[in-house]
C-alpha cells in the first residue's frame, strides 16, 4: 500500500488514505492471499525461535571460553565443534577446579555452567519440538535429511498448506523458484533471493544432506 499512498493527492497518514489504497491494491490484485489466523504453527515458531536464539548465547559463551582457555593453557581448548559435548565439559570443569582460582579461572568455571545450563535447555526444546512434529506431520521426518530442527522450522513457516493456492505458490514463497530474467530473445533465468529465507534455509540443509548422503540425490 505503501506506493498507492503516494499517488493520492492528500498528504499524511489516516483510516481514510489507508482504506482507499487497500481498495486500490486489491482491483489491482484480485489474486491477493488470504490471511489466515495463527494456529499449532505459532507454538513451534516461538519454541524455534527460543531454541535457536539460546544455541546462539551458548555459542557466544563457548567463544568466550576458549579466549579465556587460551590465556590459561592453550592445549585446554577443545576443537570448536565439538566445546558444547558433556564429556568435553566435565573435562575442563575437572582441570579448572585443580587450577588456582584466580578471577579468570573463576570466569571460565562459570561460563562453563552457563554453556551447560543453555545445552541442557536446548535439549529439552528439541524434544518437546519433536513431540510436536510427530503430532502434526511425521512424514517430514521419514525425508532423508529433514531431522526435528528442520521438520519444526519447515512446519512453523509454512503453517497451513492451503493458504497456497498450489506448489509454485509455495515455491516462490520459500524463494526456491528461479526468477525469469529474459531479454528479447535470450531465455535465462536468475536465483531467486527474496522469499522466505528461514524456509529457504531449511530446504537448503536437506539439499545438502542428501547430496553428501543420499545416492539418488549424489546422482
Amino acid at each position: 500500500m505503501a506506493s498507492q499512498r503516494k499517488l493520492v493527492r492528500s498528504f499524511g497518514k489516516s483510516d481514510a488514505i489507508d482504506a482507499l489504497a487497500v481498495a486500490r491494491a486489491a482491483l489491482r490484485e484480485p489474486d491477493l492471499p488470504q490471511a489466515w489466523p495463527d494456529g499449532p504453527d505459532r507454538e513451534l515458531r516461538l519454541l524455534s525461535d527460543h531454541r535457536e536464539d539460546l544455541v546462539q548465547e551458548g555459542t557466544r559463551y563457548q567463544r568466550r571460553l576458549r579466549w579465556h582457555l587460551h590465556e590459561l593453557d592453550p592445549d585446554m581448548a577443545p576443537a570448536l565443534r565439538g566445546m558444547a559435548k558433556d564429556a568435553n565439559l566435565r573435562r575442563l570443569a575437572r582441570q579448572l577446579a585443580r587450577m588456582e582460582q584466580t578471577a579468570q579461572v573463576r570466569i571460565c568455571r562459570e561460563l562453563l555452567r552457563r554453556i551447560r545450563e543453555l545445552a541442557k535447555r536446548a535439549l529439552e526444546l528439541t524434544r518437546e519440538l519433536a513431540r510436536l512434529v510427530r503430532e502434526q506431520n511425521p512424514g517430514l521426518l521419514e525425508l532423508v535429511g529433514c531431522g526435528t530442527i528442520t521438520a519444526a522450522r519447515i512446519l512453523a513457516e509454512v503453517g497451513t498448506i492451503d493458504r497456497f493456492a498450489n506448489e509454485f505458490r509455495l515455491a516462490s514463497y520459500a524463494g526456491v523458484a528461479p526468477l525469469d530474467a529474459s531479454s528479447g530473445r535470450q531465455q535465462r533465468h536468475r536465483l531467486n533471493r527474496t522469499g522466505n529465507r528461514r524456509l529457504n534455509r531449511a530446504l537448503y540443509t536437506i539439499a545438502l544432506t542428501q547430496i553428501r548422503i543420499y545416492p539418488p540425490a549424489r546422482a
